[in-house]
């Protein structure tokens, strides 16, 4: 049995319901410009203070103080929202500016041997493969682990055809640029 989905149609008819009270409610209150009999009393003095208080509300809102309130109101939070915009827009641009920085700079010493090795490669026109890889003297493992953390930073790619041969991708080459202009390659 499906508790939620129960739950969620008994909630939907008990909000059906109270809104059809509601309404009928509003009906005889327009048409007779009073609540029905049975809310008098306490009921009907608790209502009639609510409703005076929500039209004393509404007045002021409607108050003309050089332009309405309501309009100063809206203004206010329109400012607020295109402030709060901005801020969210500038604080996520330097934040993804500081994720592109640690994404790769974090790369392990195996991760550094082996996509240095794919960028000399590709500056020598070389196609670099498993053999090559393990010329490095690393551990299978160690080395396929490196090759993953590479290929999911978006800094390696290998041949869709045979997937035997690695190369650099946008991001991997401007990376190798980047850390041969410091010297670290």
């Amino acid at each position: 049995m499906d508790v939620r989905g129960s739950l969620g149609r008994v909630r939907t008819w008990v909000w059906l319901g109270l809104l059809g009270a509601a309404g009928t409610l509003g009906n005889y209150l327009i048409e007779n410009g009073k609540l029905p009999d049975w809310l008098s009393g306490d009921a009907g003095t608790f209502t009639a203070k609510v409703l005076a208080a929500l039209a004393s509300f509404g007045s002021w809102f409607t108050a003309e103080v050089g332009i309405f309130r309501w309009q100063l109101i809206l203004l206010c939070v329109v400012l607020f929202l295109v402030v709060s915009v901005l801020c969210f827009a500038f604080w996520n641009h330097f934040k993804n500016a500081n994720n592109d920085d640690r994404d790769t700079s974090g790369l392990s010493s195996a991760e550094l041997k082996l996509f240095s090795l794919v960028g000399r490669g590709a500056n020598l026109g070389h196609s670099i493969d498993w053999d090559s890889f393990l010329s490095l003297g690393m551990p299978r493992i160690a080395t396929e682990h490196a090759l993953e953390q590479l290929y999911n930073r978006g800094l390696i790619d290998n041949d869709r055809l045979t997937r035997n041969f690695f190369h650099l991708t946008p991001r991997g080459r401007a990376y190798y640029l980047h850390l041969e202009s410091l010297g670290k390659i």
